[in-house]
């Protein structure tokens, strides 16, 4: 079945969606979250703005996938569940919030990148990308 293999991929790349939310919020927020020597506390809330509440969001929409993929029949359909997922309230603010505040987010990045030494060692121990030389 077609349908099948096209809802196994979604499953797919949503969860590695998930985990990579997860390894931001895990590696890099909480970390300079608990050190503001490294940052402070509202250049962290910028660049991480929304991400807790956006991997929860996706966290519960995977679950909601796996269930109809592990129970899979010529019956099952997923559009309900992709519809109801992205119609809440919740999850559209998350995003619409997310997207006006990524340009800031970016400023953000990039002045503690270019003051901040001890955020800058953080961020190259933590390999999250390549500083520019």
């Amino acid at each position: 079945d077609k349908r099948y293999h096209i809802v196994k991929e979604l499953v797919e790349v949503e969860k590695e969606y998930v985990e990579s939310l997860q390894t931001i919020v895990e590696k890099y927020m909480v970390p300079l979250k608990n050190n503001p020597a490294l940052l402070d506390a509202s250049s962290v809330a910028e660049i991480f703005h929304w991400i807790p509440e956006i991997q929860t969001q996706h966290t519960i929409f995977l679950s909601l996938l796996e269930n109809a993929w592990k129970s899979w029949t010529s019956d099952t359909t997923i559009g309900d569940q992709i519809a109801v997922m992205f119609k809440k309230r919740t999850v559209v603010e998350f995003y619409c919030s997310f997207i006006e505040n990524f340009a800031r987010s970016e400023r953000s990045l990039e002045t503690a990148l270019q003051q901040k030494s001890a955020f800058q060692r953080f961020v190259e121990v933590s390999n999250y990308f390549k500083l520019p030389e």
